[in-house]
């Protein structure tokens, strides 16, 4: 895992020409981070994906809050709270949740992590499913 991290730092540092490049080279980095438990490097290519990439906002949000619940006891207060306003975002992006305000401190919906979606069908037919998303553990202690 490690000498993919260096040809994927290295990489980053080949060319400044395509910046989509270097996306492809943090997404890379960040996964390796994630697999090596080196948490605030994760968070650290999450971000660049975040400020860097246009492609999926919803998608780097997530990843940085998920990196950050894995460092939870080492978060200033200040990360946080800008963990918690991440995941606000990531409900806000994915547009399943509801309304803001229908959610606890970290950003989850208040009934106990299921998440009401409505499907109309093109008739006059529609259904209410709900669906229950695993809650990262670390991030509730």
């Amino acid at each position: 895992m490690s000498e993919a991290i260096a040809w994927y730092s290295r990489s980053v540092s080949s060319q400044n020409d395509w910046p989509q490049f270097h996306h492809v080279c943090y997404w890379e980095l960040y996964w390796a981070s994630m697999f090596s438990c080196r948490w605030s490097k994760a968070v650290k290519y999450a971000d660049l994906l975040l400020q860097d990439s246009k492609w999926s906002k919803c998608m780097y949000a997530y990843l940085k809050a998920a990196a950050m619940c894995m460092m939870q006891g080492e978060l200033t207060e200040e990360e946080r709270q800008q963990q918690i306003q991440l995941m606000r975002q990531v409900s806000l992006f994915v547009g399943l949740v509801g309304v803001p305000g229908d959610h606890d401190e970290l950003g989850y919906p208040v009934e106990s992590g299921k998440i009401p979606v409505t499907s109309t069908r093109p008739s006059t037919f529609s259904t209410k499913l709900t669906y229950t998303f695993p809650l990262p553990v670390r991030c509730l202690f």
